[in-house]
């Protein structure tokens, strides 16, 4: 069993999302848990715990949220034509319109929130301060939206 007192759930559960990840195949949520789970011993963590640690690691260079409910790694060092064409084939296997929606409008929020992130918060301007708060009411009412497609 995988007992570190200094891990916290999260860091756990992205280390060996990250470790799967690296195969640079996509997989589903489900073999995620199952891949943790195996690895780690453990079958306390909550789906919140996996929800949390997986939409933070759509915040990192590289992970995305291929479709609904599956990830992958792809090298940023990657040609952005491959990575496109990728996403395409991976696109036309969802199992519908919603779910394709679903999976750019993840890739959209991620990457937004990965951008504002990089800002130093003491350099920013009342305006960029409006912007953000825009955004981040935005973001809400778009998951929001997604919440009742599912």
């Amino acid at each position: 069993m995988w007992t570190d007192p200094y891990e916290t759930n999260a860091t756990v559960i992205k280390h060996f999302a990250k470790e799967l990840l690296s195969d640079g195949e996509k997989h589903s949520r489900k073999e995620i848990i199952d891949y943790v789970e195996k690895k780690t011993g453990r079958t306390d963590f909550t789906d919140g715990n996996y929800s949390g640690s997986l939409r933070d690691l759509l915040k990192e260079p590289g992970y995305e949220n291929v479709e609904r409910g599956w990830y992958a790694y792809r090298s940023p060092s990657d040609e952005m034509g491959a990575a496109h064409s990728d996403n395409v084939k991976g696109m036309e296997s969802a199992e519908s319109l919603n779910e394709i929606i679903y999976a750019i409008l993840n890739r959209t929020i991620a990457q937004i929130e990965t951008e504002v992130g990089k800002k130093n918060p003491l350099h920013l301007t009342n305006e960029d301060f409006e912007s953000i708060s825009k955004v981040r009411a935005t973001i809400e009412t778009i998951k929001d939206e997604i919440k009742k497609w599912s």
